[in-house]
Order: structure tokens, then sequence, then C-alpha cells
């Protein structure tokens, strides 16, 4: 049986949408991930997830990451809201890659 799945809205400090972020939802219990791009509104829906405990991640170029855990449960409607913020310029990128 399937449930109404999360849906939530992404948005970047100052309260701008986040439209083009990437939204990844995984199955804790068997690690089936989807993925999404949010709408030019920073929507985005999941649809017809199973019940389960789910983490959702939101990438977005120069934002931070930003993760929440989500419970479906048959019949639910649940909203995961995220608010990224800006990148620290700290943080580490790991390039792989061979000279020609």
């Amino acid at each position: 049986m399937s449930s109404l799945a999360p849906f939530g809205r992404a948005s970047m400090i100052a309260f701008m949408t986040a439209g083009g972020a990437a939204v990844e939802i995984r199955s804790q219990s068997t690690n089936i991930a989807r993925q999404l791009i949010t709408s030019a509104a920073g929507e985005y829906n999941f649809l017809s997830l199973p019940p389960d405990k789910y983490k959702i991640v939101v990438r977005h170029e120069g934002f931070r990451e930003q993760t929440q855990e989500a419970d479906v449960s048959v019949g639910a409607k649940v909203q995961a809201d995220f608010s990224l913020a800006i990148g620290s310029v700290n943080e580490q990128v790991t390039v792989q890659g061979s000279a020609p």
C-alpha cells in the first residue's frame, strides 16, 4: 500500500526560493533512493512512497547541504521545508581525475 509522500519547499537565506535544488529521499530500511529537482518556486513532491522512515537531503551549488528525517505512513502528508545557508569558504571539495 502506498502513502502520500513528503513535499515541501527549499529556500535560501533571506527567503529567496531555491529553484533547481537537488532533492534526494532515501528509505532507511531498504536504502532505495529517489531524486528530483525543485521547481522554480523551490517546491518538490515525492509521490507514492511506501510507509517507512526516510532521510531527505537537499543540495544546491554554493549552499550547505541540508538533511531531515521523515516518517511516512499510509494516508499521511509529510511536509519537510528546508532553508539553505550559504556555503562556507572553509568547506572541503574533493576533485578526482588524472593527467592527460
